[in-house]
Order: C-alpha cells, then sequence, then structure tokens
C-alpha cells in the first residue's frame, strides 16, 4: 500500500468524523470534484471498497500508533489520546 498524502489523510480524518462528501469539500476548502478524487486515490492507496473499509484502517491505524507510543508516553497520556480517539 503507498501512504496516503497529507490531503488524503485530512479527507479520511473527515470522513471518519462522519462527513459528507459536500462538508468535507467545504471544511477543507475544495470542490466536491477534489474531494471526490482524494477518496479514490485513498481506496486505491489503502486497497478498499467503501468509506466503511476505509474508516475502519484509520482507526486501526490510530489505534496501532497509540499501542506504539505508549512506550514512550504516560499512562495519563494514552488515557486521553485514545478518548479523543474515540470521541472523534
Amino acid at each position: 500500500m503507498e501512504k496516503l498524502t497529507k490531503r488524503e489523510t485530512e479527507v479520511l480524518e473527515k470522513m471518519a468524523q462522519g462527513l459528507k462528501n459536500k462538508e468535507i469539500a467545504e471544511a477543507l476548502y475544495m470542490s466536491v470534484g477534489t474531494t471526490k478524487n482524494h477518496i479514490c486515490n485513498i481506496y486505491q492507496k489503502l486497497e478498499v471498497h467503501n468509506a466503511r473499509e476505509a474508516i475502519a484502517y484509520y482507526y486501526q491505524n490510530k489505534i496501532k500508533e497509540i499501542i506504539n507510543d505508549s512506550k514512550t508516553s504516560s499512562k495519563e497520556s494514552l488515557k486521553h489520546r485514545l478518548k479523543n480517539l474515540l470521541s472523534a
């Protein structure tokens, strides 16, 4: 799998927050067409077929990041990051 660009990551984060394409476009100051292009690129790079799979990939990787950081972060910091992730 290829790595996502910064902009694709931003789009995926908005998808994970439950925003629709038009809302993502408005939030990131781009056209709906550009948003759709980024989403297609995300699906290809992550080798997924739909938004649900892309969002699942996003959360799985965020949790892995938190677990990997647990070796150097405090317990309170980890709790805070998990809470933020789950409330997004």
